[in-house]
């Protein structure tokens, strides 16, 4: 799968389905794609990539995603970016592209 927009509506039927899939695969998710969307479409990316790391789509809300954009709440934010930013591919522009892996 090539494009995160395929899984990042969580009640999707075509993300569903794609969640069913059993496969061995690598991943990566881009920096620059996260501001693309919102926190609840992150936890759905991030549920597909591991799921469960981020707890429940319910609570995800509760802990972060109202906290975050209802009442830019800072420490909800600052543990989010804790949380994710190991699974998150940043790549540095003086880095020759022979480095960044296989796309």
């Amino acid at each position: 799968m090539d494009e995160a927009q395929n899984i990042k509506n969580p009640a999707a039927k075509q993300t569903q389905a794609i969640r069913k899939f059993n496969a061995e695969f690598s991943h990566r998710f881009d920096r620059y794609a996260c501001g693309k969307y919102r926190l609840s479409e992150l936890w759905s990316i991030m549920h597909f990539l591991n799921p469960g790391y981020l707890g429940g789509r319910t609570q995800f809300r509760a802990d972060f995603a109202l906290p975050i954009e209802r009442y830019h709440d800072e420490a909800a934010l600052k543990q989010l970016k804790q949380l994710t930013m190991p699974f998150i591919f940043a790549p540095r522009q003086n880095r020759p592209a022979r480095d960044l892996g296989p796309a």
